[in-house]
């Protein structure tokens, strides 16, 4: 039986809801971490985006929130919760297209050589080792030459307080298909289902030819000053067509209604 015939975990785990998944990823500071995430993937125009596992759509929303003329492509095994994330792109305006697919069968619902950026948040500590490594595989497939990846979950926890709230995870995901994010498996699986060396890191291009990856603090900048474009825009129009009364007013005092999360 392939993998992609096996059955998924819930976005909320064994045991939850898919109503409460929201509710509960925001308790893990969610707000700070997607915008983190944005600000890596920064997004272009015309860059094909997949947030692979995207489960509600929060991310794959601000991504089409901040670059509108970015193509995002929302993927997910569940389609229970694309239908609310289908609901939540259209309460914010934007367009994604979701799709259901496993995160193994990336090749069967993208193309190879098709992917500018592949997202991923809160997908990889949910599977089984097996399983973890044929979505890694199956993303290398899927991007173009000098694609970028872009994963937010679980990693090593390090500290006794760490593993301690770590177990409320486990409670819901299953300690086995986690405990190997906790022990910090997720950069060796990297390095070694993309580039069989786990010491090194071999880019997908002919060497020279891909652009030099940004320090942090640039591609964190850079994040932030897209999303800083993007909001002034927004306010610029509403200004425009008399929702407020001059930008000004809209940028500092109503920023909840120009885009603002």
């Amino acid at each position: 039986m392939n993998m992609s015939e096996q059955s998924f975990t819930p976005a909320t785990g064994r045991f939850g809801a898919t109503q409460f998944y929201d509710p509960v990823v925001a308790l893990t500071r969610e707000r700070l971490w997607r915008s983190l995430a944005v600000m890596y993937v920064a997004p272009r125009p015309g860059d094909v985006i997949a947030d692979v596992g995207c489960g509600t759509g929060s991310l794959a929303v601000l991504l089409s929130r901040v670059e509108p003329r970015a193509q995002i492509i929302g993927l997910d095994p569940d389609p229970e919760v694309l239908a609310v994330a289908r609901n939540k792109a259209d309460a914010a305006g934007v367009t994604v297209d979701w799709r259901v697919s496993m995160g193994d069968a990336l090749v069967d619902s993208l193309g190879t050589n098709s992917v500018d950026t592949v997202v991923s948040s809160l997908v990889l500590h949910q599977c089984p080792l097996p399983m973890k490594r044929a979505i890694l595989t199956s993303v290398y497939e899927v991007l173009k030459p000098g694609g970028r990846v872009v994963i937010a979950d679980f990693g090593l926890q390090r500290t006794k307080l760490m593993r301690l709230a770590f177990r409320i995870v486990q409670l819901a995901d299953g300690k086995a298909d986690t405990q190997p994010n906790a022990d910090g498996v997720l950069p060796d699986l990297l390095s070694e289902c993309w580039f069989g060396e786990a010491p090194g890191w071999t880019r997908r291009c002919p060497p020279n030819s891909c652009p030099r990856p940004l320090p942090r603090h640039d591609v964190l900048r850079a994040g932030a000053e897209h999303i800083a474009r993007h909001r002034r825009k927004r306010c610029d129009a509403r200004a425009a067509d008399g929702v407020f009364d001059d930008k000004r007013h809209c940028r500092t005092y109503r920023s909840d209604q120009c885009g603002d999360e």
